[in-house]
């Protein structure tokens, strides 16, 4: 270890002296650093952990809320006809084809579901939702 320090001994008791203080220094700097980072980390933390229950928390709230709604609307909804129903998907394929801002990529989506509700049904269906619209 004296081979690290060979040096030490040749300085003045003035330049031992500043570079102890300046060590010091270093040091306390670390230490405060450390310390000021575990305070603040664990304050940010403890933040992040309240706001992640009120999100939570809110977050329930409004699926709740929006359960309530659907089944209020539900049982409020006069059943429409077949016509009636029909007569709608007409609407919104005709607001979609001209709306494309309002209604994005619906369109052809909509045209397919039209084109096979007026033709023949064969049966086979590419998507779940095409036969729940088809049986409806």
């Amino acid at each position: 270890m004296s081979f690290s320090f060979h040096g030490w001994n040749k300085l003045s008791k003035g330049t031992q002296r500043a570079w102890k203080v300046g060590g010091g220094i270093f040091a306390a700097g670390i230490i405060f650093k450390t310390a000021y980072f575990q305070f603040s980390r664990g304050l940010m933390v403890s933040d992040m952990d309240a706001r992640h229950l009120r999100a939570t928390k809110s977050l329930q709230e409004s699926r709740d809320f929006g359960d309530w709604a659907a089944k209020d609307r539900k049982e409020r909804a006069i059943p429409l006809t077949t016509e009636q129903r029909q007569q709608l998907r007409e609407y919104l394929a005709l607001m979609a084809e001209h709306n494309p801002d309002v209604y994005p990529n619906k369109s052809e989506s909509m045209k397919r579901r039209r084109r096979k509700m007026e033709g023949e049904r064969s049966g086979v269906f590419t998507h779940p939702y095409e036969q729940q619209l088809v049986e409806d």
